[in-house]
């Protein structure tokens, strides 16, 4: 017969099962205080902040500062790059890790809400002493002891970050992601600029095709009259070998850039992610906008703001290093029930505060704070060497948009008078005072005068990519989408 159910010693001792609970939650909602009121950081000054997507829109926008000079840029170019921004794996991937730092801001961020561990046991009990009377005349009266029993129950444990620790890990992985956010934001920038470099190329490449091929068809004319003037009698056939020569390096040439097209157009088809790109690109259009007097502002290059970045985060892992040499905080608590499969049990609730204090670890946590440390110092040295580069790369980019400018001016300058020559030449060959081959030679000028003014504008074009590049920016004309 079993014995009616009573609550045992143990539990009488403890508080109701409702008090557990509020002291719990209690303790709970102190965790969620002190997690969200950090100090000042005493290695940057810099306060805490709170983690939002409005913080990840801003860093991205203030990475990618919109440009303030305007310029003619082709459709075809600005169509590229909206491909290659959506469809580049080497973006997506970029991105995609991104994502992934983000979840350690939760992963990071969960250490305040504790854990909540439900639990379930069973044990056989096969000691005498414990499921035998010790000697008779004992009476257990009706209360049996059973050797099988279970055990079921939940326990509860929330820590309370008087040490900081949660709360620089917490923001050590705000910083991560930021960073990671704008290490991918100078990646973009860099496969845009290969792209929009890919097509100056082809525009140069295509340039060069076009003064080839006119100087192919003329020496193709040149050819026809010669062999008339050789059939009369009026020229030597040596001029006429002369002028196939000519024609054949020419086609030589025309196969050399037809080479060269297909390597810039599979690498272009590459970065879009197409089987192939057989656009066509614009070899004549206007020059760059002009360049402006002062440096500007490369203060938002995404990987100055990464550097930025990583010094804070190094700062918080110094910081969350040093708080495990200090004691950890905890309350926690759990309801046990204790039973027999063939006897009654009681339910068992406890609850308290949790201290504990690594007094000896081998050095561990002191080694590790030196190397925290450590990092900091090589992530500060590093956002010095990124901003000395930036600089340097702002000024190389401005003296090499200048040279790009003379370049052109002195290619266009140099056609004029290539294109006044040929003129005198045709007008002296026509007269019968000069020779086939002399008014080739002055044609050949001219169209070699003409590759250069293409070749140089696409230089140009160039080189003020490079410029924004220095600065941070996409493109000139192009503008991303807004996160």
């Amino acid at each position: 017969m079993k014995s009616p159910r009573r609550r045992n010693a143990h539990t009488q001792a403890h508080p109701p099962l409702r008090h557990t609970s509020t002291v719990l939650l209690g303790a709970w909602l102190l965790s969620a205080c002190v997690g969200s009121g950090y100090e000042v950081h005493p290695l940057d000054g810099r306060a805490e902040r709170t983690w939002t997507e409005v913080e990840v829109s801003r860093v991205r926008a203030a990475s990618r500062p919109p440009t303030k000079r305007a310029g003619t840029v082709p459709a075809e170019l600005l169509a590229i790059l909206a491909r290659v921004d959506e469809e580049s794996s080497s973006i997506q991937a970029a991105y995609a890790g991104t994502r992934a730092d983000r979840e350690e801001v939760g992963v990071a961020r969960s250490q305040y809400y504790g854990e909540l561990t439900p639990f379930a046991s069973t044990e056989h009990l096969d000691a005498p002493r414990l499921v035998s009377p010790l000697s008779p005349p004992i009476q257990i009266g009706s209360l049996p002891f059973d050797d099988d029993q279970y055990h079921l129950g939940i326990q509860a444990r929330v820590p309370i970050d008087l040490n900081g620790r949660i709360g620089a890990e917490v923001r050590r992985a705000q910083d991560a992601h930021l960073a990671s956010r704008a290490e991918s934001d100078n990646l973009r920038l860099a496969v845009l600029h290969s792209a929009s470099l890919l097509y100056w190329n082809l525009a140069a490449l295509e340039g060069n095709r076009t003064a080839l091929e006119t100087q192919r068809r003329a020496l193709e004319e040149h050819i026809r009259l010669a062999r008339e003037a050789i059939r009369v009698g009026r020229l030597a056939e040596v001029e006429l070998l002369r002028l196939q020569a000519e024609l054949d390096g020419i086609e030589g040439s025309i196969a050399a850039v037809d080479g060269q097209e297909a390597s810039l157009r599979a690498n272009l088809a590459a970065l879009m992610r197409v089987d192939a790109f057989d656009t066509s690109v614009t070899p004549a259009i206007p020059p760059p906008p002009a360049l402006p007097d002062e440096l500007g502002d490369w203060s938002s290059r995404p990987d100055l703001i990464a550097a930025r970045l990583r010094v804070e985060e190094a700062a918080e892992a110094v910081r969350a290093a040093e708080a495990r040499r200090l004691p950890d905080v905890a309350v926690g608590g759990s309801i046990t029930h204790n039973a027999g499969y063939t006897a009654d049990g009681d339910t068992i609730s406890d609850i308290g505060i949790f201290l504990t204090w690594p007094a000896f670890d081998g050095g561990r946590r002191s080694s590790a704070a030196r190397a925290a440390r450590a990092r900091y110092g090589a992530a500060k040295r590093m956002l010095e060497e990124v901003t000395d580069r930036a600089r340097a790369e702002v000024l190389s980019a401005r003296a090499a948009w200048k040279a790009a400018e003379r370049r052109h001016a002195a290619a266009v300058s140099s056609t004029a008078a290539a294109r006044r020559t040929t003129e005198i030449q045709a007008k002296r060959f026509d007269d019968g005072r000069l020779s086939a081959t002399d008014l080739v030679d002055a044609e050949a000028a001219q169209r070699r005068a003409e590759a250069e003014v293409a070749a140089s504008l696409a230089a140009w074009w160039a080189a003020d990519d490079a410029l924004q590049r220095a600065l941070g920016a996409p493109p000139l004309g192009y503008r991303e989408p807004t996160l």
